[in-house]
């Protein structure tokens, strides 16, 4: 690209945030150790999606020792340095699953995948439902322990 579309094209981009320190040009050309990074961060997340892993089985990537050895690099994911920037934390677990033989072969199976969405579907309704009800023991024991406070305040100001 010659330097004077480079810059009518760096021109027609947006500046980033500058409340968003950790915003990323998405479409970076410039760097490509960013670009490296955007696609893989795109790839893991999307092992969160069961149906995906089933696509994949099914065209037999997951049978492949070089994608398996893919699979076993992105491990580093796992790393809180890396965790942050997951929208979809579920594709860790896929993730780690993925390293399994058996698992791999499962997800050939239609019958399988659909269990896995299933089951995926009540761990998310179950831990939402989980949290929902934390949230609110949470809100009723600073409540009543606030009561507790005024209480006893009241009460050792009636007794001075």
């Amino acid at each position: 690209m010659d330097a004077s579309r480079k810059r009518a094209r760096d021109a027609d981009e947006p500046e980033p945030d500058a409340a968003e320190p950790d915003a990323v040009d998405v479409a970076s050309e410039d760097d490509p150790e960013e670009r490296r990074f955007m696609l893989e961060l795109e790839f893991v997340q999307a092992l969160a999606n069961p149906q995906y892993l089933h696509f994949l089985a099914e065209l037999k990537y997951l049978q492949r020792p070089d994608f398996v050895a893919y699979l076993d690099y992105l491990q580093y994911w796992q790393r809180p340095e890396y965790v942050r920037y997951l929208v979809f934390p579920h594709c860790l677990f896929f993730l780690r699953m993925l390293q399994e033989e058996q698992f791999r072969m499962l997800l050939q199976e239609k019958g399988f995948v659909d269990i896995v969405c299933q089951q995926q579907q009540m761990h998310w309704i179950k831990y939402g439902n989980r949290r929902i009800h934390t949230g609110r023991e949470a809100e009723a024991e600073g409540g009543a322990e606030a009561g507790e406070a005024e209480a006893g305040a009241g009460a050792s100001s009636a007794t001075t």
